[in-house]
Protein backbone atom coordinates (compact mmCIF):
# COMPACT_ATOMS: atom_id res chain seq x y z
CA UNK A 1 0.00 0.00 0.00
CA UNK A 2 1.34 3.44 -0.93
CA UNK A 3 0.84 6.60 1.07
CA UNK A 4 -1.46 8.22 -1.49
CA UNK A 5 -3.91 5.33 -1.38
CA UNK A 6 -3.86 5.24 2.41
CA UNK A 7 -4.65 8.95 2.70
CA UNK A 8 -7.62 8.66 0.33
CA UNK A 9 -9.57 6.10 2.39
CA UNK A 10 -10.86 5.59 5.95
CA UNK A 11 -8.00 4.04 7.92
CA UNK A 12 -8.84 0.43 8.72
CA UNK A 13 -6.60 -1.27 11.26
CA UNK A 14 -5.04 -3.50 8.60
CA UNK A 15 -4.36 -0.53 6.31
CA UNK A 16 -2.74 1.38 9.18
CA UNK A 17 -0.55 -1.59 10.05
CA UNK A 18 0.58 -1.95 6.44
CA UNK A 19 1.41 1.73 5.94
CA UNK A 20 3.34 1.92 9.21
CA UNK A 21 5.34 -1.18 8.31
CA UNK A 22 6.04 0.30 4.87
CA UNK A 23 7.21 3.60 6.34
CA UNK A 24 9.46 1.91 8.91
CA UNK A 25 11.05 -0.22 6.19
CA UNK A 26 11.52 2.72 3.85
CA UNK A 27 13.07 5.04 6.45
CA UNK A 28 15.65 3.52 8.77
CA UNK A 29 15.32 6.41 11.25
CA UNK A 30 11.72 5.46 12.05
CA UNK A 31 11.11 3.18 15.01
CA UNK A 32 7.81 1.29 15.02
CA UNK A 33 6.49 -0.59 18.02
CA UNK A 34 3.31 -1.32 19.99
CA UNK A 35 2.51 0.19 23.38
CA UNK A 36 -0.13 -2.42 24.13
CA UNK A 37 -3.23 -4.23 22.89
CA UNK A 38 -6.88 -3.25 22.60
CA UNK A 39 -9.72 -5.39 23.92
CA UNK A 40 -9.87 -7.10 20.49
CA UNK A 41 -6.13 -7.74 20.60
CA UNK A 42 -5.19 -5.06 18.10
CA UNK A 43 -1.81 -3.41 18.50
CA UNK A 44 -1.79 0.21 19.58
CA UNK A 45 0.96 1.30 17.24
CA UNK A 46 3.54 3.91 18.08
CA UNK A 47 6.13 5.49 15.81
CA UNK A 48 9.08 7.62 16.81
CA UNK A 49 11.57 9.82 14.99
CA UNK A 50 14.60 11.69 16.27
CA UNK A 51 15.96 12.10 19.78
CA UNK A 52 13.22 10.65 21.96
CA UNK A 53 15.06 11.67 25.11
CA UNK A 54 13.40 15.04 24.51
CA UNK A 55 10.17 14.21 22.74
CA UNK A 56 6.69 15.50 21.98
CA UNK A 57 3.88 12.94 21.82
CA UNK A 58 0.99 13.26 19.34
CA UNK A 59 -2.07 11.02 19.84
CA UNK A 60 -4.84 10.47 17.29
CA UNK A 61 -8.17 8.63 17.03
CA UNK A 62 -9.02 8.63 20.72
CA UNK A 63 -12.64 8.72 19.54
CA UNK A 64 -13.93 6.26 16.94
CA UNK A 65 -15.50 8.65 14.46
CA UNK A 66 -12.51 10.99 14.57
CA UNK A 67 -10.28 8.83 12.39
CA UNK A 68 -9.35 11.76 10.15
CA UNK A 69 -6.84 12.58 12.90
CA UNK A 70 -5.07 9.31 12.03
CA UNK A 71 -4.75 10.35 8.40
CA UNK A 72 -3.47 13.77 9.44
CA UNK A 73 -0.75 12.24 11.62
CA UNK A 74 0.34 9.76 8.92
CA UNK A 75 0.52 12.63 6.42
CA UNK A 76 2.68 14.53 8.90
CA UNK A 77 4.96 11.52 9.48
CA UNK A 78 5.41 11.13 5.74
CA UNK A 79 6.27 14.80 5.17
CA UNK A 80 8.78 14.80 8.03
CA UNK A 81 10.34 11.54 6.80
CA UNK A 82 10.77 12.87 3.27
CA UNK A 83 12.43 16.01 4.60
CA UNK A 84 14.87 14.02 6.75
CA UNK A 85 15.60 11.48 4.02
CA UNK A 86 16.34 14.05 1.31
CA UNK A 87 17.73 16.70 3.68
CA UNK A 88 14.98 19.15 2.76
CA UNK A 89 13.80 22.11 4.77
CA UNK A 90 10.23 22.33 6.03
CA UNK A 91 8.98 25.85 6.61
CA UNK A 92 12.60 27.01 6.60
CA UNK A 93 13.49 24.54 9.35
CA UNK A 94 16.47 22.21 8.92
CA UNK A 95 14.47 19.11 9.87
CA UNK A 96 17.39 16.68 9.82
CA UNK A 97 19.39 18.91 12.15
CA UNK A 98 16.46 19.66 14.46
CA UNK A 99 15.68 15.99 15.02
CA UNK A 100 19.18 15.37 16.33
CA UNK A 101 18.18 17.16 19.53
CA UNK A 102 14.37 16.74 19.60
CA UNK A 103 12.05 13.84 18.89
CA UNK A 104 8.46 13.03 18.02
CA UNK A 105 6.42 10.08 19.26
CA UNK A 106 3.17 9.49 17.38
CA UNK A 107 0.32 7.17 18.33
CA UNK A 108 -1.89 7.54 15.25
CA UNK A 109 -4.79 5.41 16.53
CA UNK A 110 -5.31 4.97 20.25
CA UNK A 111 -8.73 3.38 19.73
CA UNK A 112 -8.29 0.79 16.94
CA UNK A 113 -11.36 -1.28 17.91
CA UNK A 114 -13.58 1.78 17.94
CA UNK A 115 -12.35 3.02 14.59
CA UNK A 116 -13.08 -0.38 13.01
CA UNK A 117 -16.60 -0.26 14.47
CA UNK A 118 -17.09 3.29 13.18
CA UNK A 119 -15.98 2.33 9.67
CA UNK A 120 -17.41 -1.18 9.33
CA UNK A 121 -20.31 -1.31 11.79
CA UNK A 122 -21.08 -3.38 14.93
CA UNK A 123 -19.87 -6.66 13.40
CA UNK A 124 -16.32 -5.30 13.65
CA UNK A 125 -16.76 -5.48 17.41
CA UNK A 126 -16.67 -9.28 17.22
CA UNK A 127 -17.30 -10.65 20.74
CA UNK A 128 -18.79 -7.28 21.69
CA UNK A 129 -20.91 -6.89 18.53
CA UNK A 130 -24.27 -7.85 20.07
CA UNK A 131 -23.78 -5.40 22.92
CA UNK A 132 -22.69 -2.67 20.49
CA UNK A 133 -25.80 -3.24 18.36
CA UNK A 134 -27.98 -3.07 21.46
CA UNK A 135 -26.38 0.18 22.63
CA UNK A 136 -26.75 1.73 19.18
CA UNK A 137 -30.42 0.77 19.04
CA UNK A 138 -31.11 3.12 21.97
CA UNK A 139 -29.18 6.06 20.56
CA UNK A 140 -29.30 8.36 17.55
CA UNK A 141 -25.59 9.18 17.96
CA UNK A 142 -22.61 7.63 16.19
CA UNK A 143 -20.19 5.26 17.89
CA UNK A 144 -17.32 7.15 19.59
CA UNK A 145 -16.37 4.67 22.31
CA UNK A 146 -14.10 1.64 22.37
CA UNK A 147 -15.40 -1.91 21.86
CA UNK A 148 -16.72 -2.06 25.43
CA UNK A 149 -18.74 1.14 25.14
CA UNK A 150 -16.33 3.28 27.16
CA UNK A 151 -15.40 6.75 25.96
CA UNK A 152 -11.61 6.75 26.28
CA UNK A 153 -11.43 10.50 26.69
CA UNK A 154 -13.58 10.20 29.81
CA UNK A 155 -11.51 7.35 31.26
CA UNK A 156 -8.39 9.17 32.47
CA UNK A 157 -7.66 9.96 36.11
CA UNK A 158 -8.39 13.69 36.14
CA UNK A 159 -11.40 14.74 38.17
CA UNK A 160 -12.88 11.30 37.52
CA UNK A 161 -15.25 11.28 40.52
CA UNK A 162 -16.55 14.71 39.51
CA UNK A 163 -17.03 13.51 35.94
CA UNK A 164 -19.02 10.47 37.10
CA UNK A 165 -21.46 12.75 38.92
CA UNK A 166 -21.87 14.88 35.79
CA UNK A 167 -22.44 11.73 33.71
CA UNK A 168 -25.04 10.45 36.17
CA UNK A 169 -26.93 13.75 36.06
CA UNK A 170 -26.95 13.42 32.27
CA UNK A 171 -28.34 9.89 32.58
CA UNK A 172 -25.13 8.21 31.40
CA UNK A 173 -24.66 5.31 33.82
CA UNK A 174 -23.61 2.38 31.63
CA UNK A 175 -21.69 1.64 28.41
CA UNK A 176 -22.79 4.01 25.67
CA UNK A 177 -21.93 5.28 22.21
CA UNK A 178 -20.18 8.25 23.80
CA UNK A 179 -19.43 10.02 27.12
CA UNK A 180 -19.49 7.00 29.44
CA UNK A 181 -16.19 7.08 31.34
CA UNK A 182 -16.08 3.52 32.63
CA UNK A 183 -16.20 2.09 36.15
CA UNK A 184 -12.86 3.52 37.26
CA UNK A 185 -9.93 5.50 35.79
CA UNK A 186 -7.82 3.64 33.23
CA UNK A 187 -10.22 0.68 33.28
CA UNK A 188 -9.70 0.26 29.55
CA UNK A 189 -6.73 -1.45 27.94
CA UNK A 190 -6.23 1.47 25.57
CA UNK A 191 -6.15 4.22 28.20
CA UNK A 192 -4.02 2.12 30.55
CA UNK A 193 -1.56 1.38 27.73
CA UNK A 194 -0.92 5.04 26.98
CA UNK A 195 -0.79 6.03 30.67
CA UNK A 196 1.74 3.28 31.41
CA UNK A 197 3.78 4.24 28.34
CA UNK A 198 3.85 7.93 29.23
CA UNK A 199 4.68 7.31 32.88
CA UNK A 200 7.49 4.92 31.95
CA UNK A 201 8.90 7.59 29.60
CA UNK A 202 7.90 10.67 31.60
CA UNK A 203 11.48 11.94 31.80
CA UNK A 204 11.67 11.84 28.00
CA UNK A 205 8.24 13.14 26.99
CA UNK A 206 8.08 16.93 27.40
CA UNK A 207 4.63 17.73 25.98
CA UNK A 208 1.50 16.18 24.50
CA UNK A 209 -1.01 17.08 21.81
CA UNK A 210 -4.18 14.97 21.60
CA UNK A 211 -6.00 15.21 18.26
CA UNK A 212 -9.79 15.20 18.02
CA UNK A 213 -12.40 16.55 15.64
CA UNK A 214 -14.15 18.86 15.08
CA UNK A 215 -14.49 22.64 15.62
CA UNK A 216 -11.09 24.20 14.83
CA UNK A 217 -10.50 24.68 18.56
CA UNK A 218 -7.59 24.36 20.99
CA UNK A 219 -8.03 23.34 24.63
CA UNK A 220 -4.96 24.27 26.65
CA UNK A 221 -5.91 24.14 30.36
CA UNK A 222 -7.52 21.83 32.89
CA UNK A 223 -9.58 23.57 35.54
CA UNK A 224 -7.24 26.14 37.04
CA UNK A 225 -4.17 24.26 35.82
CA UNK A 226 -2.33 26.12 33.07
CA UNK A 227 1.13 25.33 31.79
CA UNK A 228 2.47 28.59 30.40
CA UNK A 229 4.67 26.92 27.80
CA UNK A 230 1.59 25.00 26.70
CA UNK A 231 -0.37 28.24 26.47
CA UNK A 232 2.49 29.73 24.41
CA UNK A 233 2.31 26.80 21.97
CA UNK A 234 -1.48 27.08 21.84
CA UNK A 235 -1.14 30.77 20.96
CA UNK A 236 1.29 29.93 18.14
CA UNK A 237 -1.06 27.29 16.71
CA UNK A 238 -4.01 29.68 17.00
CA UNK A 239 -2.16 32.54 15.33
CA UNK A 240 -1.00 30.41 12.40
CA UNK A 241 -4.12 28.30 11.88
CA UNK A 242 -7.04 30.50 12.93
CA UNK A 243 -8.09 27.89 15.49
CA UNK A 244 -9.71 29.39 18.61
CA UNK A 245 -8.55 28.92 22.19
CA UNK A 246 -11.36 27.32 24.23
CA UNK A 247 -11.92 26.24 27.85
CA UNK A 248 -13.55 22.90 28.71
CA UNK A 249 -17.00 22.77 30.29
CA UNK A 250 -19.65 20.24 31.31
CA UNK A 251 -19.13 16.64 30.23
CA UNK A 252 -15.91 17.66 28.46
CA UNK A 253 -14.35 19.22 31.56
CA UNK A 254 -12.74 16.14 33.19
CA UNK A 255 -11.34 12.71 32.42
CA UNK A 256 -9.44 13.58 29.24
CA UNK A 257 -5.95 12.55 28.22
CA UNK A 258 -4.85 16.18 28.06
CA UNK A 259 -6.37 16.80 31.50
CA UNK A 260 -4.50 13.87 33.04
CA UNK A 261 -1.18 14.83 31.43
CA UNK A 262 -1.45 18.43 32.57
CA UNK A 263 -2.46 17.58 36.13
CA UNK A 264 -0.18 14.62 36.77
CA UNK A 265 2.96 15.55 34.85
CA UNK A 266 2.72 19.35 35.09
CA UNK A 267 3.88 19.60 31.48
CA UNK A 268 2.36 21.25 28.37
CA UNK A 269 -0.67 19.46 26.95
CA UNK A 270 -3.22 20.49 24.34
CA UNK A 271 -6.33 19.06 22.77
CA UNK A 272 -6.64 20.02 19.13
CA UNK A 273 -10.08 19.78 17.51
CA UNK A 274 -9.35 19.62 13.77
CA UNK A 275 -11.70 20.65 10.97
CA UNK A 276 -15.35 21.58 10.92
CA UNK A 277 -18.58 19.70 10.33
CA UNK A 278 -20.07 16.41 11.49
CA UNK A 279 -17.92 13.42 12.46
CA UNK A 280 -16.58 11.55 10.69
CA UNK A 281 -15.20 14.50 8.76
CA UNK A 282 -14.84 13.90 5.03
CA UNK A 283 -11.40 13.01 3.71
CA UNK A 284 -11.72 15.95 1.31
CA UNK A 285 -10.94 18.19 4.31
CA UNK A 286 -7.58 16.56 4.99
CA UNK A 287 -5.39 18.70 2.75
CA UNK A 288 -6.88 21.95 4.03
CA UNK A 289 -6.56 20.83 7.65
CA UNK A 290 -2.93 19.90 7.04
CA UNK A 291 -2.26 23.22 5.31
CA UNK A 292 -3.59 25.15 8.31
CA UNK A 293 -1.80 23.12 10.98
CA UNK A 294 1.42 21.66 9.57
CA UNK A 295 3.74 24.59 10.24
CA UNK A 296 2.56 25.01 13.83
CA UNK A 297 2.70 21.29 14.58
CA UNK A 298 6.22 20.91 13.25
CA UNK A 299 7.31 24.03 15.10
CA UNK A 300 5.74 22.76 18.35
CA UNK A 301 8.06 19.74 18.31
CA UNK A 302 11.12 21.96 18.62
CA UNK A 303 9.89 24.51 21.19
Amino acid sequence: MNIKHFLENPPSYLALKKILLNLSKKYNFIELYSIGKSWLNKDIFCISIGNINDATIFVGAVHSQEWLTTLLLIKLINKISLAISYNLKLYNLDIRKEFKTKGIIIIPMLNPDGVEIAIKGPSAGKIFSDNISNILSYSNKKWQSNARGVDLNHNFDAGFSILKKIEEKAGITKPAVTQYGGDFPHSERESKAIVDFILYNQNKINKLIAFHSQGEEIFYKYGNTINFKGKFIADIISKNSGYKLIENFGLASHGGLKDWFLEKLKKPALTLEIGRGENPLPITQLDEIYRKLAYSLILSIFI
